[in-house]
């Protein structure tokens, strides 16, 4: 299993099949198989990280209801597109937050979330405007866990 470890990360990967990976495409079925490995710990040559979309949002009082709603409208596409691994959609517990509302989405790679950015970027925008939701997005690589 090691020198498969070692082939992925050198490039030689073979695709993931779907026996190893639950119908749902973010729960893994095993972390010893090494492909997941190497997408798990990032990957030397051949293959491209994983990033992690932050993006934060200041909702206006009175707005938050309306905003939840159309998040979870918006997330059948996010979810759907190719490269997207997973999402949190988060809330503050703190009322007076200037920013009550955070989206933590891992992606494949940096390219394949601009593509799925670009696809969405205007209706999304043109939406937020009119809620008068402020917007703040990052993309980020994991330094480590712990």
């Amino acid at each position: 299993m090691l020198a498969d470890f070692f082939n992925i990360l050198l490039g030689k990967e073979a695709p993931l099949s779907n026996d190893n990976i639950l119908s749902n495409k973010r729960d893994y079925l095993s972390m010893e198989d090494p492909r997941i490995l190497a997408r798990k710990f990032g990957c030397l040559r051949g293959c491209t990280m994983a990033v992690t979309l932050i993006n934060v949002f200041s909702v206006p009082k009175g707005k938050e209801d309306e905003f939840v709603k159309w998040w979870q409208d918006v997330k059948a596409d996010i979810t759907a597109q190719p490269g997207f691994i997973s999402g949190k959609f988060q809330r503050s517990i703190k009322p007076d937050s200037k920013f009550n509302f955070i989206n933590v989405a891992i992606w494949e790679n940096e390219e394949v979330y601009w593509k799925a950015y670009e696809k969405s970027v205007t209706p999304m925008k043109s939406k937020l405007a009119q809620l008068g939701v402020e917007m703040v997005p990052a993309l980020y690589n994991v330094v480590f866990e712990y």
